[in-house]
């Protein structure tokens, strides 16, 4: 399990948030579902930061900045395609996870990891 999925709603906004633990250290996500839009801010590690943001306009389509030597578009990439197939609205993923020295198996871990979290979010 992830974590414990938090949500609070105001009058047009339902915010989200989990947070699940990867070596030791905290990687979160929060999402805001709005009347006409999604926001999901998902940083953690060593250095939380913004790495990438994906945008999936009202047709679906995606475009991504992904900053240099980052590689935060591959979770931006799919939690923005499944956020869009789900809610079909303006959709925005900016993601951050920075660990130190990191391995493949960290990365491989931090991926399984922020499946898992998506999943609860989304359905949990």
């Amino acid at each position: 399990m992830a974590g414990n999925v938090n949500t609070i709603k105001s009058q047009s906004i339902c915010t989200k948030s989990i947070t699940t633990v990867v070596q030791g250290k905290e990687i979160t996500a929060q999402l805001s579902l709005m009347e006409e839009g999604i926001d999901l801010l998902i940083t953690g590690g060593d250095k939380s930061h913004i790495g990438a943001v994906e945008i999936a306009n009202p047709d679906g389509e995606l475009f991504c900045v992904n900053f240099p030597t980052h590689k935060d578009d591959v979770i931006a990439g799919k939690w923005c395609r499944e956020l869009w197939n789900r809610y079909k609205v303006q959709t925005v993923v900016s993601v951050g996870i920075h660990y130190d020295a990191a391995t493949r198996e960290l990365i491989e871990e931090i991926l399984n990891k922020t499946d898992k979290m998506m999943e609860e979010l989304l359905n949990g």
